[in-house]
């Protein structure tokens, strides 16, 4: 039997194939989901970055823009854009939405073309996909553990494995590694 992790990507993307099958989008947008992802493979994309530009356009194909994507015009692709920047998504999840959007209509504007070219087509090119400074989560010194947070944690784990992780703890900082070298 063949074993599952968590991060099962080739599962993942099976997945969110069949889920495109079986969604209520036309066909010709299934077809050109398929094949943007076979262009996607051809480009040389990893799996993990398929399967996330395929999750992210099956939402924007089943909530965001429900017409045919060859023939959607760049206000329909705009009002779709502007859906997603006012939705409560988070700013990275925006983000993400806004990418595969440019990458789709790139390869929906100039197919197989895309690969040589550069830019994107006037449809997309001015979606911007940087997300703000303001927007970023920054750590705060109050999400780093103290000295004695750190020891404690450390004191309150029931074996090595535990006191391991807690004292590995990347956002713990300094505090954990001056607790590690005490035990």
């Amino acid at each position: 039997m063949r074993r599952r992790w968590v991060h099962d990507f080739e599962r993942n993307l099976e997945g969110v194939r069949a889920r495109i099958e079986r969604a209520a989008i036309p066909e010709e947008n299934k077809k050109v989901l398929f094949d943007f992802e076979r262009y996607c493979a051809a480009e040389g994309l990893q799996l993990v970055r398929r399967w996330k530009l395929l999750e992210c356009l099956y939402v924007v194909a089943t909530r965001h823009l429900t017409i045919p994507f060859k023939g959607a015009t760049a206000a329909d692709i705009w009002d779709a854009v502007l859906r997603i920047e006012g939705s409560d998504l988070a700013p990275w999840s925006k983000h993400d939405y806004k990418v595969a959007i440019r990458k789709l209509f790139k390869f929906v504007e100039w197919g197989t073309e895309a690969l040589q070219r550069r830019g994107y087509p006037d449809c997309v090119a001015g979606i911007r996909t940087r997300v703000k400074k303001r927007d970023q989560v920054r750590i705060q010194a109050a999400d780093i553990l103290t000295e004695a947070e750190a020891l404690r944690l450390i004191g309150a784990a029931t074996d090595v494995q535990e006191r391991a992780f807690v004292s590995g703890r990347p956002r713990a900082g300094r505090a954990t590694r001056r607790a590690r070298r005490r035990c």
